[in-house]
This record gives C-alpha cells, sequence and structure tokens, in this order.
C-alpha cells in the first residue's frame, strides 16, 4: 500500500485511489465511540468503481442526452397544454357568457360568470396539484376536491344546457349529440389544467455522477475514521499518556500504526511530514496504545 500525507481531519485520505482504508474494529476492542464498523465495497458501488473510465463517460452521455430529450418535451407539452387549454376556456367561456345573455346577466355583466365559473375550475385545479405532496393539507385538498366538482358540473351544464337551447330546430338526437359535444371544452380546460400544473411542478434534473458520489462517500468515511483516530488519541492525553505529543500527530501516527499495510516501521512512520517523531517516541504511542485502549499490533 503507498502511504499517503493526509491533512488534518483526513481531508487528504479520500483523494487517492491508491489507499486502502482497513477495518480497525478489533484494535479497539469494541469499546462504544471508538469501534469503526467496516465498510461493505458493495456500499460504494464495486461494479461501478470497476467500469473503466470510457463507460463512464459514454453512460454519462446517454442520461445527459435523455436528460435534453425529456426537457424537450416537457417544454413542447407545457406549450401544447397551454394551447388546448385556452381553446378550451375559450369555447366554454362562449357558451357561457351567450346563456347568461340569455337568463339573468345581459349585456356586458354576461362576460363576468364564465371567467367566475371556469376560473374557479382553474383555481381548483391547480390548489390540488399544489397540496398534492403534503398529507397535512388533506382537508384542503377536501375542499378544492368539492369546489372543483360543483364548478365543473355547473360549467359542463351551463354549456350543455347553452347547445341544446341553440339547436331548437334539429332532430331529439341530435340536439343530445350537440350537448354531448359541448360538454368537451368545460371538461378538457379541467383536464389540461391539471396536466399543466403536474408539467410545471416537474424539474428534470441531471442524473447523479457515479464518480463524484464515490469521492463523496469516500471522504465522508475518511474525515469519520480521522476524527475516530483524533478521539483515540484524545483518549490516550486523558490517561496521561504521551502529553508533549499535540493530538493531530498523535492520531496520524496511530492511523499509520493501525492503518497501513503492509505495516511500516517506527522510523518510516516518525519520518512521515505530518508526523515528525523520533521512532522512541512512535514505540511509546504504540505502547500507549496497548496499555490504555487494548490495541495490538505486529513487529514493526
Amino acid at each position: 500500500m503507498t502511504t499517503l500525507n493526509t491533512r488534518r481531519n483526513g481531508a487528504g485520505l479520500a483523494q487517492r485511489s491508491d489507499v486502502k482504508v482497513h477495518p480497525v474494529d478489533e484494535h479497539f476492542g469494541g469499546q462504544g465511540a471508538l469501534s469503526m464498523p467496516a465498510v461493505e465495497s458493495d456500499s460504494l458501488g464495486s461494479e461501478t468503481l470497476n467500469a473503466p473510465p470510457a463507460q463512464w463517460d459514454a453512460a454519462g452521455e446517454d442520461e445527459m442526452r435523455t436528460l435534453r430529450l425529456v426537457r424537450r418535451s416537457r417544454t413542447a407539452a407545457v406549450w401544447l397544454t397551454v394551447g388546448i387549454a385556452t381553446i378550451s376556456f375559450v369555447l366554454s367561456f362562449t357558451s357561457l357568457r351567450n346563456l347568461a345573455a340569455m337568463s339573468a346577466w345581459p349585456g356586458w355583466p354576461s362576460w363576468l360568470w364564465p371567467l367566475i365559473l371556469d376560473g374557479l375550475i382553474i383555481l381548483a385545479t391547480l390548489g390540488i396539484v399544489s397540496f398534492a405532496p403534503y398529507r397535512e393539507q388533506f382537508w384542503n385538498r377536501v375542499f378544492l376536491w368539492a369546489v372543483l366538482g360543483v364548478a365543473a358540473l355547473v360549467s359542463v351544464g351551463g354549456n350543455a344546457l347553452h347547445a341544446w337551447l341553440f339547436t331548437g330546430q334539429l332532430a331529439p338526437w341530435m340536439r343530445w349529440g350537440a350537448a354531448g359535444l359541448a360538454c368537451v371544452p368545460p371538461v378538457a380546460l379541467m383536464v389540461t389544467t391539471h396536466i399543466l400544473g403536474t408539467l410545471w411542478r416537474f424539474h428534470p434534473a441531471p442524473p447523479p455522477d457515479a464518480r463524484s458520489q464515490l469521492r463523496e462517500r469516500a471522504l465522508a468515511l475518511a474525515v469519520e475514521r480521522m476524527d475516530r483516530w483524533e478521539a483515540a488519541a484524545g483518549k490516550l492525553h486523558e490517561e496521561g499518556y504521551c502529553p508533549s505529543v499535540p493530538t493531530d500527530k498523535l492520531a496520524q501516527v496511530l492511523r499509520y500504526l493501525y492503518e497501513s499495510r503492509p505495516a511500516l516501521s517506527l522510523r518510516a512512520i516518525g519520518a512521515k511530514p505530518e508526523v515528525g517523531l523520533h521512532h522512541d517516541t512512535v514505540s511509546k504511542i504504540r505502547d500507549a496504545a496497548a496499555s490504555a485502549l487494548g490495541m495490538t499490533v505486529g513487529d514493526q
């Protein structure tokens, strides 16, 4: 194994592919906070690690190509949905305005009634889509569903009634057919509004990069392990061992003693730039770890 000059807290340990970190549970004898669980290779994606860089690049290009296609499809779907919703709104608006002008609101007020009715359909549908991910908004969703149901029923009924009244000269079956056709715009308005809300919430994101995930995972493991070596060094200081050796150097010595494979000599460990200690001091640290922490190591 090639040794490594690490920065404090092990930040540099994860950036070297030729350094292998070994489990050290047995060295601490299972002592609480100092125990270090072994990391299964499967959790780091061994198949991904073993894949050549060319395959990674090809897979990344395929994923980005798929992402661009999804984004373009989403954009096209949004514009298509807006177009269909606009057409449906205009058709439904015209029928409801004519119906209002024939009844209680002649003149310009007839333009307001369809705005209220179809506006409620749009508002309720968007509200339902917005509240969908939140379980605590259950009763608000129930209320919006009730509003949507009533508004859609009135809108569909108004469009059907308008078609029925304006086709009085036709045969009965044709009048029923016209009433059925008139129900399409308000239903399409409700459906397209729901689709638009769903598409608006959908934000295609780039797929996670396997290499960056592995680097982040390795860095997190290295930092965690270095923190635990520093905890072991702190315990030695609490027991009164090696008070003149700084905690960070003590942690580095412990790491080299119990993680290096093949094992390094005491002189080699002491000569490390981040250690900088005499080999006799390294030997004292080894003996202190064996005495205070119950850790054993082979002859160096």
